[in-house]
């Protein structure tokens, strides 16, 4: 059987597939119906136009059956169909015409989100001409296409082929391009509004309101499935401004990878409301609010850093009253004065027996204290902005009134850091928890070198005889 070759170049994805085109002709034991069965199409991803089911006739040719499939047999009948395809497979399209056409085009097009990269026609009358086949009585006429990509294809549910006989459109007609089976699954773990991120991908200065001037930054963490794509889509009054868009496209699966993208329109932000959306594989999966004014407002989240450099994070503006601890475990309370927030920050040497006890009792009579005997408590462990392992408990209280979120990290250098967020539990949902005690986690930065030679002098350093 002869095929024809067409290269295509194909911005859109920055390669160039090979569309191959073929034609067979197959003996029927009986006249074909009158009426051709229907197609069934895939569900059209939305936006797309509507799969046709029973295409008319154009100029003599009649669509009997479009059947997408992983292979072609000699007669260009599908082998194995199926309207999913991972990103480096080849895929097949079988085209069955009613009767014996002697003439005639038949044309595909590979459409993906609404634009055309491939497209091949196939003239009958030349398939003739060049391969002299004879039909028999009653047969009908297979027309065959691939689509061999030399680079992979981004994973979608917005694919199509609009078919065309005789330049007029006989359907179209979806198929998807999945991940392939040893792909992670993908998810966004975690993302926050920002003026600027670190080498590591953590946030600085976290916050949702900006200025006009100010670059506006994302940045998070996610898992990746190999090539799966992360996209970032930035709008601007509700418009999305593609001049920020941006895309990362995974080669090996990534498992809790860091990321950060950043925009501002062309002549600044202008006041009000705007948003940055995450999608995955082309699918919106998670969408950040922000807010654009000229003048900031006193009540804006700010920097906080500690007189000797202990630590440093971004306060949030409720909390207006500040208390230090100056007795093992020393550290600091900020509390809300209006909204029954509070933030509690304590650090402590764990190497001495007698200030391990006395870190171990402030923390559990702190817990009975704010969430009761008996509270629900559900445990993860990871890691902080610094790559320290912390375990993360987000408690409700026993009575249901209050809820937290405490972090316990790991000894650094023989100093172990507690910190915990308590809130009234009808503000806290998962909205709150993110935008809150989340960001200022994230946030926070502390220096065990320096706690550490603050213990050392302070507290464990012994006393000269005679002194």
């Amino acid at each position: 059987m002869k095929k024809h070759t067409l290269l295509i170049p194909l911005l859109l994805f920055a390669l160039i597939p090979a569309a191959c085109t073929g034609v067979s002709f197959t003996p029927s034991a009986q006249q074909p119906p009158a009426e051709a069965p229907s197609t069934t199409a895939p569900t059209q991803p939305t936006g797309a136009p509507p799969a046709t089911a029973t295409p008319k006739p154009a100029g003599g040719l009649k669509v009997l059956e479009v059947t997408f499939a992983h292979g072609l047999t000699e007669e260009m009948a599908p082998v194995d169909p199926g309207e999913e395809f991972t990103p480096d497979a080849t895929i097949y399209l079988s085209v069955k015409l009613k009767g014996r056409p002697k003439e005639g085009r038949v044309t595909a097009r590979f459409l993906y989100q609404d634009q055309e990269f491939a497209a091949t026609t196939v003239d009958l009358a030349q398939e003739w001409k060049e391969q002299g086949l004879i039909f028999a009585v009653g047969g009908n006429t297979f027309v065959g296409f691939t689509l061999k990509p030399e680079e992979t294809l981004p994973i979608s549910e917005d694919y199509r082929v609009e078919l065309l006989l005789n330049d007029t459109p006989a359907g179209s007609y979806a198929f998807k391009v999945v991940p392939p089976p040893e792909a992670i699954p993908s998810r966004v773990r975690q993302a926050t509004l920002a003026r600027g991120a670190t080498e590591d991908y953590a946030p600085i200065e976290p916050g949702n309101v900006f200025t006009p001037q100010e670059k506006v930054y994302l940045v998070g963490r996610v898992d990746l499935g190999l090539y799966s794509t992360l996209k970032v889509r930035w709008y601007v009054d509700g418009k999305p401004d593609e001049a920020g868009t941006r895309a990362m496209t995974a080669q090996e699966n990534l498992e809790d990878a860091g990321f950060y993208f950043s925009f501002i329109p062309d002549g600044g932000w202008p006041e009000g409301e705007h948003r940055v959306a995450l999608l995955i594989d082309g699918q919106e999966v998670a969408s950040y609010p922000f807010t654009v004014q000229a003048k900031m407002e006193s009540r804006m989240w700010t920097p906080y850093k500690e007189a000797l450099g202990f630590f440093a994070f971004s306060r949030p503006p409720q909390l207006d009253q500040e208390q230090e601890l100056t007795e093992p475990p020393v550290g600091y309370m900020f509390k809300s004065s209006a909204t029954g927030e509070g933030l509690l920050f304590v650090y402590s040497d764990v190497t001495d027996a007698g200030l391990e006890a006395l870190f171990r009792e402030f923390i559990q009579g702190l817990r009975v204290k704010v969430f009761g005997e008996n509270p629900t408590a559900a445990v993860e462990r990871g890691q902080d902005a610094q790559g320290f392992p912390v375990t993360i408990v987000e408690f409700t209280s026993e009575d249901g009134a209050r809820k937290g979120l405490e972090v316990v990290w790991e000894p650094q250098q023989g100093i172990q850091a507690y910190f915990l967020w308590m809130a009234p539990a009808e503000l806290w949902d998962e909205r709150y928890r993110d935008e809150m005690p989340w960001r200022v986690f994230q946030s926070l930065r502390w220096s065990p070198e320096r706690i550490r030679e603050y213990y050392d002098r302070f507290y464990l350093t012994p006393t000269p005889a005679g002194g």
